[in-house]
Parts: C-alpha cells; structure tokens; sequence
C-alpha cells in the first residue's frame, strides 16, 4: 500500500489507523473528514500530506516518527497542533507550513527534527513549549521573535549544533533545562524583559563563554536618555543608544549555568535581586555528587547588589562596574559600507581587536532613535526585516569576550536607501512544461513572470504573489 485515498463521506479517521504503514508515501483526505485520531499515521512512509480545511487540530503524534515526511500543507483552520505531532520527521525543513492561527507550538512539536537547521519561528508564536524542539541536533541558528513570553521546560535541550541564542525583548520566562546540554552554545543574550530563569536552564553548555544580560531600551529617545555612567557597559549618550537597562526584577536560579566550563567571568545588572545556590561559577561531578568552583571566575556588577553578594559568598572576583578604573576601551568598529541584496540590506565592518561579537543598531531617519538590531560574531549582518523604498541608517559596537567592555560606536553611521534587486532564475525541464524558479526578494509583494522566444519581446505571462 503505497497512495491511499480516501473515499468522500469519511468522516473520522482513527487512532493509529495509518500506524507503520511504512510503504505508504501519499494520501488523499476528502474535506468530509472532520477528524484525525491519535497517532494516525506515525511511522508511515508519508513523504507529502495535505490536510482539508474541514480540520480545526492536528492530534498528538500524528505523524510522529514519518521520516521520509518533507511537504507539509496545513489549512487556515487550523488553530491547535498536539504534543508529538511532528516529532522525529527528519525530513521536514521550516516551519512554513503552520497556519496563522497556531499562536503555540506545543510539547515536543517538533522533537528530534533533524532536519531543521535554520529556524525562523513565525511571528505569532505565544509560547514554545517542554521539549518543543528537544534534541534537534543539526539546528545551527533560530530566530526567536518577540511575540514568544515562556520558552518552556528543556525547550531547545541538546540542540547540539546552536551556536548563539538571542532571546527576545519581551519574553518574560525562561524554563528549567531550556537550553542544556547545547554543546556547541557559545554566545547567548538574554534581555530584561526576563524574570526567571530556570534550574539547569544553560546547565552543561561547556563552549558557553559570553552571557549578555544587557539590552537597550526599546522607548528611548534622544529626549529622553540620559549620558550613562563611564562602567563600560550602559554607554549610551544623547543619540539614544543604551545597551543595559536595569527596570526589571529577576532571579536566577540553582544550577542554571553550572558546568558551563569556558564561562569565566559574567556581568550581571542590578536588576538580578536574586542568585540562586551554584548559579554561576561551579564544575558538578554527578559521580563524587560534589561541586567545584571555577578557577578566576569573575563577576562584574554593582556594589551592594546581588551580583556582590553572591561574589562574596562565593568567594569570587568582584569587579565593580561603577568604578572607572577597571574599564577597558575597544576600538570603536570602522563601518565599511551597506548594499542592497536580495535578502535585505547588507552591512559590513572591519573587524575589532579583543572583541567577541559586534551589536548592530538601526534607526530610520538621520534624526530617529538607534534601536538594536541583532548580535552577531561576523563582521557583516543582512538586515532581511526591509521595505521597498525606506532609508535605513545602520551602526555597530562591540563586545569583549566577558561582556564586561563595550566600544563606543560611528553615531552617523551608514544609510542606504533598500531598492529591490533583480531575482535570479533557474529553468529546468518537467513533464508538464518548463520550471521556473527564483530567488525570494526582502521586501517584494510579488513577481511578474516574463517569456520570450528566441529573436521576441518579452511578455508577462503570470503573476505570482507569494515565493
């Protein structure tokens, strides 16, 4: 049994009914099917499915383990996706496929997704939730946007292929073991929107050298922000720029970077009220059951906060931020230029002696507020988020590895004016005709499609507005 389809008046398809049909590839589902049971084609040889609109939720597991499963479509109307669904599809490739009206990506969703290496989370995702994307080992990079609060319990554990993690202003929760044992992690930014952090959250990230607790503030304005202190860390000035801010409460809880063994030093803002027994600082032997505390572990933060508290009781270095004495200066990062592409506008700069990663801020308008745009270890960064006509203006600090030490930055900065650039095209035959294919364009609502024959005039021939 390879294609199924199946006949109209169906109804209701049963738990498990497709289960370890591993020699099925295709299945047809007519709209008069108004459920799909539990687990219904797990382990099948599904390699494409498309689910009528007269389906409102996909149900646990269903297509758990179908790892030939590449193409997915999913209708509008549906608004709920179970635990499992998709768990261990190595195949799949994005998170295209999910409708607008899925605002949660649920437990285990997308567990063991080989597949998934750069991933964009649609902007309407609320919540990510326990082991949501668990154990996808070839995941490189993910885009986390602001509208996800809560990434849930072991969310991204043993992803073991992520580099760098920016968490979003605006989400509130970090769960227990959300990041752990992300072996490759070295870099992760984690903005003041958060309050909580959880047990184990970054435990045994053991490339883990830089936690960025900072973050600007979003409403700043040149009226409004003031000449920060000289702590090499809230650097801002009359042109908005503010790369700390400390109007938050949060707390950090036990264990949460404990064996992070290339995390020596740590900055950490006077919003943090609350460290937690083994937070920073400690090597954990599960066989001697015994912790041992890094050796030089650094904190820098401010006097009388938790960060000095914790230092102390610890036994730890305490650098206070407050003081100008222990400050380091980086050269301010030399803009080389920003062009349109493709994909957005691209920028780039020379690199910077002793520096970790760079920060890219953007305003529009010479007279309109930096806001940051993202962090980035390279020395060029394509801004995707563009429109067709806009003029963008585009600046860039650095970063020390401890994240104690900020350079200053070009407060003109470079602008360019986001022109959209000519797609390019690959033909190849097919049965029914000639292939077209095109690269997608930032900020394009659509495409024209053109033809001619040898020695003709080009004429449009369709008009797509999507791809």
């Amino acid at each position: 049994m390879t294609d199924v389809t199946i006949s109209s008046g169906v109804q209701y398809i049963d738990d498990y009914a497709f289960s370890y049909c591993t020699s099925l590839s295709t299945i047809t589902i007519p709209d008069s099917v108004i459920s799909i049971g539990w687990a219904a084609f797990e382990h099948s040889g599904l390699e494409s499915v498309t689910i009528p609109d007269s389906i409102t939720s996909i149900s646990g597991y269903m297509f758990h383990g179908c790892k030939k499963l590449a193409d997915v479509t999913l209708p509008d109307s549906v608004t709920s996706i179970g635990g499992g669904a998709f768990s261990l599809c190595y195949s799949l490739t994005s998170l295209d496929f999910l409708p607008d009206g899925v605002t949660e990506i649920g437990d285990s969703v997308f567990h063991g997704c080989a597949g998934l290496v750069d991933v964009t989370i649609p902007d309407r995702i609320t919540s990510l939730g326990e082991g949501a994307f668990y154990g996808c080992e070839n995941m490189v990079s993910v885009s986390i946007p602001s509208s996800v609060t809560t990434i849930g319990y072991g969310a991204f554990e043993e992803c073991d292929s992520l580099a760098s993690v920016t968490i979003p202003e605006g989400t509130t929760y970090i769960g227990e073991y959300a990041f752990y044992e992300c072996n490759n992690l070295e870099y992760v930014s984690i903005p003041d929107s958060v309050t909580y952090i959880g047990e184990n959250a970054f435990r045994n990230c053991p490339k883990l050298s830089l936690v960025d607790f900072s973050e600007e503030d979003s409403s700043a304005s040149e009226a409004s922000i003031s000449v920060a202190s000289e702590d090499g860390i809230s650097v801002a000035s009359e042109d908005g720029i503010s790369v700390a801010s400390d109007s938050v409460t949060r707390s950090i809880e036990n264990d949460t970077f404990v064996n992070c063994t290339s995390l020596t030093a740590v900055v950490i803002p006077d919003s943090i009220t609350t460290i937690d027994s083994y937070a920073f600082g400690y090597t954990y032997s599960s066989s001697k059951k015994t912790y041992t505390a890094i050796s030089g572990f650094t904190i820098y933060g401010y006097t009388g906060t938790a960060a000095e508290t914790y230092a102390n009781q610890n036994g730890f270095t305490f650098i206070d931020l407050a003081d100008s004495s222990t400050r380091n200066v980086l050269a301010t990062p030399t803009l080389s230029g920003a062009t349109n592409t493709s994909s957005g506008v691209k920028i780039t700069w020379k690199e910077v002696t002793g520096a970790l990663l760079y920060r890219v801020f953007r305003k529009t308008g010479s007279d309109g507020t930096w806001k940051k745009l993202a962090d980035t270890f390279s020395t060029s960064y394509t801004d995707t988020a563009v429109t067709y006509g806009t003029t963008y203006y585009y600046t860039v600090r650095c970063i020390s590895p401890t994240g104690a030490y900020i350079s200053s930055y070009n407060s003109t900065g470079v602008n360019i004016t986001y022109n959209l650039v000519t797609p390019s095209v690959t033909l190849s035959n097919a049965s029914a005709g000639v292939t077209v294919k095109w690269s997608k364009v930032s900020g394009a609502s659509g495409y024209y499609v053109y033809r001619k024959t040898s020695g003709g005039t080009f004429s449009k021939i369709a008009t797509i507005t999507s791809g």
